[in-house]
């Protein structure tokens, strides 16, 4: 277990006047908590597979460890709603839409409501939601289908591509934000 500070509130700057003395201010935190949890696979295979290609056979069983790792970690890590399918792990879809970070969360316009429907306002009106502190580290989190339907539509639409830059593709990046796929 590991408890990790995060800033709740800063310092706050006062006008002080010649020889008079500066108003107090507080910084306040609070701490978030991660908890190790293990998280294990297993896998059987006949043993004439062990005898005839075993290393073909391992090769394969530890990329799908690998993927079936990565895909808990990204359920839990989006989608976990503390039950024990999560390993009790509250996940950024749950904690923002409990009802207590109702500030963060920006409503596409009217009729925006699927990726290919969504406008380049609606992306800008998300970047406006996050504060100064937290751009040095923002990225966006979107799937693959939602990155073409959206973000790279929009970046294709919006002019001055050459054919290079087209073949070469957008890169993952928007806004000036990196882009993590997830397919979760």
């Amino acid at each position: 277990t590991l408890q990790i500070p995060r800033r709740t509130g800063g310092l706050t700057a006062y006008f002080v006047n010649e020889s008079a003395e500066v108003t107090a201010s507080d910084m306040t935190w609070d701490s978030v908590t991660l908890t190790a949890k293990k998280v294990g696979v297993l896998n059987r295979w006949p043993s004439e597979l062990d005898e005839d290609a075993i290393i073909s056979i391992a090769d394969k069983a530890a990329m799908e460890a690998a993927y079936a790792f990565a895909d808990k970690e990204d359920s839990c890590g989006f989608n976990g709603d503390g039950t024990s399918t999560y390993g009790g792990i509250y996940g950024l879809f749950p904690k923002i839409d409990n009802g207590s970070y109702t500030a963060s969360i920006y409503t596409a316009a009217t009729g925006n409501t699927a990726f290919s429907t969504l406008d380049l306002e609606d992306f800008e009106g998300v970047v406006g939601k996050c504060p100064l502190y937290a751009r040095g580290n923002a990225k966006w989190y979107i799937s693959a289908p939602g990155f073409s339907a959206s973000m790279q539509r929009l970046m294709y639409a919006a002019g001055g591509n050459t054919v290079g830059s087209i073949a070469g593709g957008t890169g993952l990046s928007f806004l000036g934000y990196p882009v993590v796929l997830s397919q979760v």
